[in-house]
């Protein structure tokens, strides 16, 4: 256990140091046959507990000696040299911890040299935040959005329409440029609450963190712990919708692996336990129930205000992405650790997950997501 001196003083030695301070589940069981008509779909493994981890080095603790610098990580100004892959900045830094020592009179000097590496790797964060933001000015301003304020793709106004894919295509935007404004935007928002967490907890906000999760917490903020604590919820909260689907099509439909045709609609069509199951694989939500608080004659009212245009919004932004990524070449170009936020995405966060190597994992993710935009590009 970290005493609260010797974390202080680490913490307090690195302000010191002279470092530069992300299946469709869309699997909406639709009862509408006409819908489900014409959409291609195949099943990935459901029955699987064990979270696939991180398999790029960029997301994994790498233990380091006393001696070496444990603030190595500095920050990367976003250069889009891929049309597909977005830049190593929107993703964590890698995160170097020194190895902890047997002997007791070492250990205030291992407490030093851990409140420096996290310290080291919030702020690289922090910075790659500011960077990506002003990267993606440019863009947003191409698109005819604000240069200052970022929103969330598709932004609200242009949703349940087919004019941002269009806006997007017009303006020539690649992945790697929509996954870099995508990405911004959502970190800039959780930006400045999580300064005020750094400077209030100081050495204490990974504890912090893992407890709020990724609600405050920057994309580029992310600890391997947090990453691991969130693929674990997901699994645990889509194999719940899984076990809760009564019919064999519900649960076939909770697996499909494609986008409808016409999202809109088959949104407007689902009923509302289909919304929330679906908004609960996919990430959208903390459970396919809704809170007990909520009574039953406001529960659909509830779902058609916050959930049902919550997962209209995401369907029309992966529709967007699967399109951008056929148009670079597909999956196979993805790194590694695009591949797996890509699957997790779209709900295949079990896809892989029975298996031991990190490589077999992003085999089978990668073969997963090519399956996903060939049959997306038949539909």
């Amino acid at each position: 256990m970290i005493s609260q001196r010797s974390a202080r003083s680490g913490f307090a030695a690195a302000s010191t140091c002279r470092t530069n301070v992300t299946m469709l589940i869309f699997p909406i069981p639709l009862r509408q046959r006409a819908i489900c008509h014409g959409v291609a779909h195949f099943s990935s493994s459901s029955a699987a507990r064990k979270p696939a981890s991180p398999s790029d080095k960029s997301s994994q603790v790498q233990p380091v000696s006393h001696s070496a610098s444990s603030s190595t990580s500095t920050s990367v100004h976003p250069h889009l040299s891929s049309a597909l892959n977005p830049p190593q900045s929107t993703r964590p830094a890698q995160l170097e911890l020194p190895e902890k020592s047997a002997n007791s009179s070492g250990m205030f000097k291992y407490y030093i040299s851990l409140g420096k590496a996290y310290y080291a790797f919030y702020k690289t964060g922090l910075k790659n935040v500011y960077h990506n933001y002003r990267a993606a000015a440019p863009i947003r301003k191409r698109l005819g959005f604000s240069g200052y304020l970022p929103t969330s793709l598709p932004p609200r106004s242009l949703s349940g329409t087919a004019a941002f894919e269009q806006l997007v295509r017009k303006e020539g935007v690649t992945r790697a440029e929509f996954q870099l404004l995508r990405r911004s935007a959502y970190d800039i928002r959780r930006m400045i609450p999580f300064v005020l967490i750094l400077i209030v907890c100081g050495e204490f906000t990974p504890l912090i963190v893992l407890a709020l999760g990724s609600r405050v917490t920057p994309l580029t903020c992310r600890i391997p712990k947090q990453l691991e604590k969130e693929r674990r919820l997901k699994l645990d909260r889509k194999s719940a919708a899984l076990h809760a689907a009564v019919t064999s099509f519900e649960k076939e439909w909770l697996n499909a692996t494609t986008l409808p045709k016409s999202i809109a609609s088959a949104v407007r069509h689902a009923s509302a336990n289909d919304i929330l199951s679906s908004c609960a694989v996919l990430g959208l939500s903390k459970s396919h129930r809704l809170p007990a608080y909520i009574p039953g004659f406001m529960q659909a009212t509830f779902v058609n205000l916050v959930y049902r245009p919550k997962l209209r919004r995401w369907l029309e932004y992966l529709s967007v992405d699967d399109s951008l990524m056929r148009e670079a070449g597909g999956a196979a170009g993805l790194t590694a650790d695009e591949v797996r936020i890509a699957v997790e995405e779209r709900g295949g966060v079990d896809v892989g997950a029975d298996r031991i190597r990190d490589e077999e994992k992003v085999k089978i993710m990668r073969r997963w997501l090519e399956r996903w935009i060939e049959e997306g590009g038949k539909a």
